[in-house]
């Protein structure tokens, strides 16, 4: 796999540089359940607009990733604090699907 291009440290958390991305990739589940992903197809599609990537210390944090040669964190969750590398919003019904599970159900 092909390592990414610029490397850098913010504290304790290490991440590549990229330059900015504009896709709708697959996600990959990964590390076990997470409510933010209930009834989320797996290898759902999301658009991505970004120019980092996140290496987080624990990988059980990792809740889905997206390949691109190299396995990008997408979502990662430590207990109830939850983050997407993408945005759900502009990403169809599973993105819909991620915003009702982040607000409770189907009622929101």
């Amino acid at each position: 796999m092909e390592k990414l291009p610029e490397y850098a440290k913010a504290g304790t958390q290490e991440f590549w540089i990229v330059n900015p991305y504009l896709k709708n990739v697959e996600v990959y589940l990964l590390n076990g359940d997470s409510y933010i992903l209930d009834n989320v197809p797996e290898s759902s599609d999301f658009y991505f607009v970004h120019s980092y990537v996140i290496c987080p210390e624990d990988d059980s944090v990792i809740k889905a990733y997206a390949d691109y040669g190299v396995q990008v964190p997408a979502v990662v969750q430590y207990g109830k604090i939850v983050a997407c590398q993408f945005h759900p919003e502009k990403s169809g019904e599973p993105g819909l699907q991620i915003l009702k599970n982040f607000c409770g159900g189907e009622s929101c």
